[in-house]
């Protein structure tokens, strides 16, 4: 699974997160892409984004 997030949440909210999810999910494979260019999930350039605004 690709999650795509901004700096901030990459950065500061992100990390205890995915730590608390991979205690769990030891399973689930997680790249992460840490940009504030906005990826398309119909491109598949990520399975999930994380965003603090509206898409266009």
């Amino acid at each position: 699974m690709r999650l795509s997030v901004n700096k901030v949440v990459g950065t500061y909210l992100l990390p205890n997160a995915l730590a608390a999810f991979r205690l769990d999910h030891t399973s689930v494979d997680i790249e992460v892409v840490i940009s504030n260019h906005v990826s398309s999930l119909s491109r598949r350039e990520a399975d999930i984004a994380l965003r603090m605004l509206r898409p266009p």
